[in-house]
């Protein structure tokens, strides 16, 4: 996780998916995805960098499960974090920062969601700035 953007330090906190996952649709839709995998809560490593005095407007959210492949963790995280596919929320391939990524945005809201492979991680940038999120995801490690 990058520890800055644009020149603003970032807050970073890790924790596993049985410490931060709840009830919530969300959480259950994730919860179930892992399972269908093989995986338990415990197994999905989660990273969230942002900026504790809310001066800029971005965040970053990391997914991981050793032992799961990208390609698998790319498409659940999508579907059920991010409800790509639901009524209103829009998804479209393109590139940030020289970045391949999926674009999920979602009627009614102007924050957008990229969301980048790197490695063996989901890694999703969230913003209402097109230029503090193409900066967040220029820092994102390779």
């Amino acid at each position: 996780m990058p520890t800055k953007v644009s020149g603003t330090a970032l807050s970073v906190q890790s924790a596993t998916g049985d410490q931060v996952l709840g009830t919530d649709a969300a959480s259950k839709a994730l919860t179930s995805a892992l399972a269908s995998f093989g995986k338990k809560p415990a197994d999905l490593q989660l990273a969230q960098a942002y900026d504790p005095t809310s001066t800029l407007d971005v965040t970053i959210l990391g997914f991981r499960v050793p032992g799961l492949a990208v390609s698998q963790l790319e498409p659940a995280v999508l579907q059920t974090w991010l409800f790509a596919g639901a009524t209103g929320v829009t998804t479209k391939q393109t590139t940030v920062s020289g970045v391949a990524v999926t674009e999920v945005s979602y009627k009614g809201d102007t924050s957008v969601s990229y969301v980048v492979v790197r490695k063996d991680a989901v890694l999703v940038v969230q913003s209402a700035s097109a230029a503090l999120a193409a900066a967040a995801v220029a820092a994102l490690p390779c």
